[in-house]
């Protein structure tokens, strides 16, 4: 239907507010003829077209539609990969502009479950953390640069290219980006916490509910745990599951190429084509998978060492990953592979010793242990001098395991509880007192260098490192409590106790309110107070009388209360204030419920080990000593 053409008004008329009417055949309206006057006409104001604001429906509509552009586009490319004339080229024009070939992660041709559906992903990139407005793009970039730059090097396994950005990481590895940015905000805690919950929500939905299986969840996972203890509310709870669930993906994508005993591999191994099979499937794997089978079985080894129900077997093929690495490096850092495996070999071998030759049930068997245990320390000191100290390009985590090869060697002594006194023999190479001080060198070195690092560095390094800091400070006390038979006096007790109010100060700059290193620091005060209370009053542990209400130890380590939920906190006397204890003291180390303090106020909810198995209880030496 058609409107008519707005009526002109004259400058006249308009001002005076009259009617105006034209003269049939005429510019001018009948006033301005009647009155003499020139009739001047307004031009029609041009009608503006309403404005239209982009509100967040139709941002998200905008980003629908492309992400169905997109995947409109890898249809076609799945076609056209059926004809191998124009498979090649679309190919590298994509691959060229969105880097498909990011982390050289393209899928063998071994049977694999099949990924989440396109259509999911494509969905669950329009409810991702930039689309909800946790991040932007240009801050999730830069969390980029900085893994790349400051992580990375200290996690070797997953290695990101210097050309990533977060829209090549949100369209093929989401996760692992999730990851990323996850183990990149350590500075700004609520985004981290935010960040972390969206992480175990993926697992949830991606590798539960629809039992998905990807290079990407596992480089995720593997970054996450990398640098979980930054999530000191979920620690004990959640680190050793999600380790299990990177296992999973190992297995069930087949990286680790440890064939389990089925109908198939009989089948083969009839025929003779097993070894065959083998060597055909293992052309396939590209770095990127080797590297995330090393990495896990790494995060396995070091867990190991509070829980020793985590096992990876050590097989050839990663033996084989690691020299295939060694020798045809893709990145600088695959050099440095092959040692992280080796040190954490060093334990398995004396392991093995001590299990092969029954010591623990005192059998009258040869001592060939000390020579096998000789040759082993020999591998240590290869291992050692495989990489100069002086290396710029040594990552700082490998100097840590380096500087605790004595301790990845003899620990086996201390786990299995094997009295150091039946360790001597007249003939042995290796008597007690070498294990004791190879123990307490390691452990004093782990701490004392990593008490000198810049800050910068310790507040970057992999939970590796901080797992083997506070296992180096429970073997040097357990050392030096074990290294005089009449029991350990101030000469043997107090380089402990300096050793952990190092490692207390250590967190202490590190950090920043309600976080790790303030829970960290907290449980390293209980240590303090505990070589204290050993030194002052050399009390013997009395187990819970019959019929006491106080509850049982769990045989967890002890909790230590939130500092935002307003916990109990333990005096820490001085040393000077030791020299004569008072009845104060006395009520506190011999109370109806110190146990069972300990127990509550220690920090089970982190640290997921039993510091009350690891540390001998006090034992009356006659009387307190002056340090």
């Amino acid at each position: 239907m058609n409107r008519p053409s707005r009526r002109r008004v004259c400058n006249r008329c308009g001002e005076l507010k009259v009617r105006c009417t034209l003269l049939e055949g005429s510019d001018t309206c009948e006033r301005c003829a009647r009155l003499g006057h020139q009739c001047v006409f307004v031009k029609p104001a041009r009608a503006q077209a309403p404005s239209r604001r982009k509100d967040r429906l139709d941002q998200l509509q905008d980003q629908v539609n492309s992400l169905a552009a997109e995947l409109a586009l890898r249809r076609r490319e799945e076609k056209a990969a059926e004809s191998p004339v124009s498979a090649t080229s679309i190919a590298e024009q994509r691959y060229q502009s969105r880097g498909q070939h990011l982390l050289d992660s393209t899928p063998n041709q071994s049977p694999r479950p099949t990924p989440i559906a396109e259509p999911q992903t494509a969905i669950a990139q329009t409810h991702d953390v930039f689309s909800r407005g946790f991040l932007t793009i240009s801050a999730g970039d830069r969390l980029i640069a900085k893994f790349q730059k400051v992580k990375m090097p200290l996690f070797p396994f997953v290695i990101i290219p210097p050309d990533t950005t977060v829209f090549s990481l949100r369209l093929e590895y989401p996760f692992l980006l999730l990851a990323i940015l996850t183990a990149s905000t350590e500075d700004d805690l609520p985004l981290q916490r935010k960040l972390e919950t969206e992480f175990r929500t993926t697992i949830c939905n991606r590798l539960v509910m629809t039992d998905e299986r990807s290079m990407d969840l596992l480089l995720g996972l593997l970054v996450h745990i990398a640098w979980h203890h930054y999530h000191f509310e979920t620690v004990r709870r959640q680190l050793y599951m999600i380790t299990q669930m990177a296992i999973s993906i190992v297995v069930d994508l087949g990286l680790d190429r440890d064939h389990n005993f089925g109908l198939r591999d009989i089948a083969a191994e009839v025929q003779g084509h097993l070894q065959e099979d083998t060597d055909a499937e293992a052309r396939h794997h590209t770095s990127a998978e080797k590297r995330a089978l090393l990495g896990c079985y790494y995060l396995y080894s070091v867990s190991s060492l509070f829980r020793k129900q985590l096992y990876m077997r050590h097989t050839d093929w990663i033996g084989r990953c690691c020299e295939d690495l060694a020798t045809r490096p893709e990145y600088p850092s695959d050099v440095y592979l092959k040692t992280f495996i080796d040190i954490q070999l060093l334990s398995r071998g004396t392991e093995d010793i001590i299990t092969c030759q029954d010591i623990l049930h005192q059998v009258n068997a040869s001592f060939e242990w000390h020579r096998q245990l000789s040759d082993v320390k020999e591998l240590g000191r290869e291992i050692l001098a495989r990489h100069s100290q002086d290396d710029p390009n040594i990552p700082q985590s490998l100097l840590r395991d380096l500087q605790a090869i004595p301790i990845y060697i003899n620990k086996s002594f201390l786990h299995h509880n094997i009295p150091i006194m039946s360790l001597h023999h007249p003939e042995s190479s290796l008597p007690r007192d070498s294990i004791i001080k190879d123990l307490f060198s390691g452990s004093k070195n782990c701490i004392s260098t990593m008490c000198e690092l810049p800050n910068d560095v310790v507040m970057h390094l992999p939970q590796t490192s901080h797992t083997m800091l506070w296992y180096s400070l429970l073997v040097a006390t357990k050392t030096a409590l074990s290294s005089s038979n009449s029991g350990a006096g101030s000469r043997e007790v107090k380089p402990v106790y300096d050793l952990a109010v190092a490692a207390s100060n250590l967190h202490k700059r590190l950090s920043i309110g309600d976080d790790v290193w303030a829970i960290s620091q907290r449980a390293i005060g209980f240590v303090l107070s505990w070589l204290e209370r050993y030194e002052a009053q050399g009390l013997r542990r009395q187990p819970p009388k019959e019929g006491s209400t106080h509850p049982k130890p769990d045989g967890g380590i002890p909790r230590v209360a939130n500092p935002a939920n307003n916990g109990h906190s333990l005096p820490m006397p001085a040393w000077g204030a030791l020299d004569a204890p008072t009845n104060q003291s006395e009520t506190l180390f011999n109370g109806p419920g110190w146990d069972e303090v300990m127990q509550n106020m220690m920090i089970e909810d982190f640290f997921p080990w039993d510091i009350s198995a690891q540390l001998p209880w006090p034992q009356n030496n006659g009387g307190p000593g002056v340090w």
